[in-house]
């Protein structure tokens, strides 16, 4: 007897997503503002955090939108504890003659950080509410969108007009079908 693989709900897939997203942003964070690490560090880990999130939609087929959110706002964070940081704990503060200056920056800073997490939230929300919520996990290619593709890697990529014009007909037929 086989056993199945559990497969992560979506909101598991979220929180990992998150926790990922937190941990990535720390990451970028630490060897961007550690002065020993090399530039190449920093660079190295970005070109990482850029390019493994793609890897993993297209291998795992997943969604991967609030690991994008948690990453961004996870960088605010970092930059705005990065200029407190400076404001409190060094020899040479950034803007020592400015201290209004500094005070506008961290504000904007804050007001960015918190929309950040408010309203994709509240978004959310309303459309889990509406039941509008997309799965996380991309859908198999049906038979009809495989042979759709493969027809379009024998045409090289291309397609005559003609041949477009067919195949949104044929598209546009058959969602009128599926509507009747």
């Amino acid at each position: 007897m086989e056993t199945e693989k559990k497969k992560l709900t979506d909101n598991q897939l979220r929180l990992v997503q998150g926790v990922a997203g937190a941990v990535c942003a720390a990451v970028m964070m630490i060897t961007m503002s550690i002065p020993d690490l090399s530039t190449y560090a920093f660079l190295a880990t970005f070109v990482v955090i850029m390019i493994g999130p793609r890897w993993v939609e297209r291998k795992y087929r997943l969604r991967l939108n609030f690991f994008s959110l948690v990453l961004l706002n996870g960088i605010m964070v970092g930059i705005l504890i990065m200029l407190i940081s400076n404001l409190y704990y060094s020899d040479k503060p950034l803007f020592t003659s400015e201290p209004l200056k500094l005070l506008v920056i961290i504000g904007v800073a804050l007001i960015i950080v918190v929309l950040g997490f408010t309203l994709p939230l509240l978004r959310y929300k309303k459309r889990r509410e509406k039941g509008e919520v997309k799965p996380i996990r991309i859908p198999e290619k049906t038979e009809e969108e495989q042979e759709k593709e493969n027809r379009s890697i024998q045409n090289n990529g291309h397609s005559s007009i003609a041949q477009q014009i067919a195949e949104m007909a044929r598209e546009l037929e058959e969602k009128d079908k599926e509507n009747k």
